[in-house]
């Protein structure tokens, strides 16, 4: 294979799904990263979770939110102040996941985390999840862990793809009590290859009007379009060495809608509008010698601009207008080299910069709009060293280590190491049985929101501040698993986790500052938790009943706590249990019903305001009509699970039910 995945580093299985259930195809497949060492899954000391293509596109999935909410342990959370959605890992925030596409860095766009609900999903080949601390390999954003989307190289010749689907949240939708199509997606991609050089051009739009929110006269969701353009140009320059061209191009133009009380007037309806420009390039050019020996040079560059517009409808208070605009540029080099077939070494260096400037207009309609600078220009510089050694000591054991030495012109230098082992026992079990222990040192600097940005969410009552006090957060991981592929019919996986983290960065409500700004839910800034923990377990079994029916089901437990203080971390339910359904109706058709449970968690740092437990169940329906034309429906959140808008800090799902259907045209030829 030549695609580019998680890293050399990133390398085991899953091995829970079966060919039936369609979740992971793991067995054949290889993975890599920007390190670039190619190694079978399921052979590999670093334990990885993977999403195959069959599972996506039978799931529905128009982005990178929808492939990942019913992978075990995972978490989707709603970012602050946005539209968008957040991964969570191992009890590990957005900030603290790295993600990637093609073992490309995708960067935050306020400098923090990543929206996976705008990362469409388009020839996607697999997805790739690595839990817990990477820092030794990925830096300052991988302490809690990596996901990395791989895309399909295209077939010889030309073909194209498209689908369209369509769906409504029924009486909730837009405007007020009438049944339309709520939210709409076009997808279209088109792939040319000649031998080892292809082009892939993918264009994913979505449209939406937003819907009701229950118990309130206001609206929740948001109205507009998201439209992702990318494309992938491969030129092989020689029988050695190739050059990959991959620019991403989004845009965002959408509105939400929220009640805010004003004295005097009472409740009115507030606009939010977000306009949202990303631009990325990457270039990478591969070198293979013939003695196996492998050199890569990335070099990439993303602008973001946000322009972000609050107005009080049908009145003459103030509207306010941020512009934020963000920069990251970096370059990456990496060598290989194979001193033995059992013996490989990875050594390279990476610098990364990323800037941001954010002003601030306010007008009160007088003629005289007051612009005010609120970041000017601050920047962040990261220059890394790194190392990766793996040794097939046996042929039942394999050791890895890593290390990863950063410096940052704020903080200084930190070194973090890694090391992994993976022993396969042959004979003690029938099938394959792997066992895997592994331990690092997470390190992550401050970024730029956290330090600087300012959160004027004032219309929702809240503010949160940037804090330059803040020092770097440090941890030290402890990962075991096992994961035994009895038979073709029964698949089992369970793995434990520890997660020791000291100064954790967090928010924390400023009560003097939030009286005097007259904020109800407060003004909020970012500081360190002395002392933090993370400990828990994930479990999955997969089994093939018969010929049309097979299971899939995951629990995962989390200990979370603030240790100085003995309360329990936010937004982190203790149990989460999913469990999925898969019935071949016949050779053609096949309905998914699939549950998801979360226990109670906390909205507080005081463990005051609770959000109750609740579950989810989603339903897939597929029909291969031919081999080029394909039907789907689905209804999300059947029983309309949805959060109650009059209670703070409710955590549970914004989306109440929501009934679609689409088609898609696969392998075009032309």
């Amino acid at each position: 294979m030549k695609h580019p995945t998680l890293t050399s580093t990133l390398i085991s299985s899953l091995l829970l799904i079966n060919e039936a259930a369609a979740d992971l195809q793991l067995e054949t497949q290889e993975i890599t990263g920007h390190q670039s060492v190619y190694s079978p899954l399921n052979e590999t000391p670093v334990r990885v979770e993977v999403i195959g293509s069959q599972f996506i596109e039978e799931n529905h999935a128009s982005n990178l939110a929808d492939a990942l909410q019913y992978s075990p342990g995972i978490q989707l959370k709603p970012l602050t102040g946005k539209s968008g959605l957040g991964v969570w890992l191992q009890g590990y925030d957005s900030d603290r996941v790295a993600i990637l596409i093609d073992g490309n860095p995708v960067a935050a766009g306020t400098g923090s985390s990543v929206d996976v609900s705008q990362i469409a999903l388009g020839d996607v080949e697999r997805i790739e999840i690595s839990k817990g601390s990477m820092s030794a390999i990925f830096g300052s954003s991988a302490m809690g862990g990596v996901i990395n989307v791989i895309t399909k190289a295209p077939q010889e010749g030309g073909s194209a793809n498209f689908s369209y689907s369509g769906g409504t949240w029924g009486n909730q939708d837009l405007p007020y009590g009438d049944v339309a199509v709520g939210k709409q997606h076009i997808k279209a991609a088109i792939s040319k290859a000649n031998g080892d050089n292809y082009f892939q051009l993918l264009s994913d739009n979505q449209v939406s009007t937003g819907y009701r929110a229950p118990n309130t006269d206001g609206s929740q969701g948001w109205q507009g379009y998201k439209s992702n353009l990318s494309i992938k140009s491969h030129l092989q320059l020689n029988q050695n060495t190739s050059l990959t061209v991959s620019p991403r191009l989004y845009k965002e133009d959408i509105k939400t809608f929220t009640d805010n009380f004003i004295g005097g007037i009472g409740n009115v309806p507030k606009d939010k509008i977000d306009l949202t420009d990303k631009n990325y390039l990457s270039a990478v050019i591969n070198h293979r010698s013939w003695q196996g020996n492998e050199i890569k040079l990335n070099i990439y560059g993303e602008d973001y601009q946000n322009e972000s517009r609050q107005d009080i409808q049908e009145t003459k208070h103030i509207e306010q207008k941020r512009n934020t605009r963000i920069k990251h540029d970096g370059v990456i080099f990496n060598h290989k080299t194979i001193s033995k077939e059992y013996n490989q070494v990875i050594f390279g260096a990476e610098l990364l910069n990323s800037s941001m400037n954010v002003t601030q207009t306010k007008d009160d309609n007088s003629g005289s709009p007051d612009t005010t600078t609120e970041v000017d220009n601050k920047r962040i510089s990261n220059k890394n060293l790194f190392f990766q050694s793996s040794w097939q000591v046996t042929p039942e054991f394999e050791w890895l280590i890593s290390g990863r030495s950063n410096y940052n012109d704020k903080y200084g230098a930190k070194f973090s190491p890694m090391l992994n082992m993976q022993f396969r026992p042959f004979g003690w079990l029938p099938g394959d049985l792997s066992f895997r222990i592994g331990a690092g040192h997470g390190y992550r600097t401050p970024n730029l929101k956290e330090l600087y940005y300012i959160f004027d969410h004032s219309h929702l009552g809240y503010m949160v501040f940037g804090s330059e006090d803040l020092v770097p957060e440090s941890s030290v991981n402890l990962q075991a698993s096992m994961e035994w592929q009895a038979n073709d019919k029964n698949s089992f996986d369970i793995s434990f986790y520890y997660n020791d983290i000291r100064n954790l960065i967090d928010t924390f409500e400023d009560v003097e500052k939030s009286q005097e700004l007259n904020l109800e839910n407060g003004a909020n800034f970012y500081g360190n938790i002395d002392h933090a923990r993370t400990y828990g377990t994930e479990f999955s079994y997969t089994r093939k009943v018969t010929n049309w029916l097979s299971s899939h089901t995951s629990y995962a437990y989390l200990h979370s706590e603030d240790v100085s203080t003995g309360k329990q971390l936010t937004s982190r339910p203790e149990h989460d249990f999913k469990t999925s359904f898969d019935f071949f109706i016949t050779y053609k058709s096949k309905l998914s019903v699939k549950y998801k449970y979360a226990s109670k968690q906390y909205s507080d740092i005081e463990n005051e305001k609770i959000t109750p437990a609740y579950s989810q169940i989603d339903m897939k329906f597929n029909y291969a009509w031919s081999d080029n034309f394909n039907f789907f429906a689905g209804i999300d959140n059947l029983t309309d699970t949805q959060k109650d808008y009059q209670i703070d800090g409710d955590l549970r799902p914004d989306e109440g039910r929501y009934v679609y259907a689409g088609f898609k045209l696969n392998n075009l030829i032309f």
